[in-house]
């Protein structure tokens, strides 16, 4: 397993010793940066941390970075595909039934 993250921690506003982004980044626990799309990156924070997500970027091919509500950032890479493109990908908008 290859997992790339990252969490930032200079913007965080309560000076906690762990912020939100800490304790996030195990919602991947077990997951692999080749085989993670940006949508499935957007399922697993949506599901635990929903109501405590300020802002998300979401950059094709490359990751999520998610800055939550205490300030703090968390950076999944996220490098596969969303679809393996022999099906319609509501997602992405590609595959075999698209055109």
């Amino acid at each position: 397993m290859n997992l790339q993250l990252s969490v930032d921690n200079r913007a965080e506003i309560f000076g906690d010793a762990t912020s939100i982004a800490d304790l996030a980044q195990f919602s991947f626990t077990g997951e692999d940066s080749q085989k993670l799309d940006i949508y499935r990156v957007d399922e697993i924070l949506q599901a635990d941390w929903s109501g405590e997500i300020r802002d998300m970027e979401m950059e094709y091919a490359t990751g999520v970075t998610t800055t939550f509500k205490d300030g703090s950032r968390l950076t999944v890479a996220a490098w596969a595909d969303c679809c393996d493109r022999t099906g319609y990908c509501s997602h992405c908008g590609q595959g075999a039934l698209a055109a």
